[in-house]
């Protein structure tokens, strides 16, 4: 729903609410699925134009990733991952890319999974088409929490927990 009454689509939803400088409601809107749907970040990337939230719905498992008019709130494009979270995202705008991680428990986009979790980064073209996805982690639980591209030699890090042990590392607790 655009203004009026929010709509609700299931349990939980993603909810928008647009204001200006004097605290006055411009638009709300809310977004979902018809299981519980929780969101993990919400951002405006000027490079596209659009207002980016992620997340995921709950009961099944997918990763979601909107893309809203800034204006009024409308949807513009939707992603979504199997078998995932979404947690976060970057534009990174010598690349002209937009990276998404979070955390998978199964398959994503045909990448087999390591362990009871894993982290997976999906590189997005500025018109929201996935390029690669990658899936990384350990035999057990690993959860992704951030991302962040070195401003040295523009390296990309994505970094979580895990309980499991890296390959060519000794566990020490």
């Amino acid at each position: 729903s655009i203004d009026g009454a929010l709509v609700t689509y299931g349990n939980s939803d993603y909810v928008i609410w647009a204001l200006d400088d004097s605290g006055t409601s411009q638009w709300k809107v809310s977004v979902g699925t018809t299981n519980d749907d929780v969101l993990n970040l919400g951002r405006f990337i000027p490079e596209l134009g659009v207002l980016a939230i992620c997340g995921s719905s709950a009961s099944s498992s997918l990763g979601q990733l909107y893309y809203l008019n800034p204006a009024n709130g409308a949807q513009t494009g939707l992603i979504t991952w199997t078998s995932s979270s979404c947690q976060g995202f970057t534009y990174h705008t010598t690349m002209s890319a937009l990276f998404v991680f979070g955390t998978a428990t199964g398959p994503v986009d045909g990448e087999t999974p390591l362990g009871t979790s894993d982290l997976f980064l999906t590189r997005l073209d500025n018109s929201g088409n996935k390029i690669w996805t990658r899936v990384f982690g350990t035999s057990a639980a690993d959860v992704a929490a951030a991302i962040h591209f070195s401003a040295v030699d523009s390296s990309l890090m994505v970094v979580g927990t895990t309980t499991g042990v890296l390959e060519g590392q000794t566990a020490i607790g």
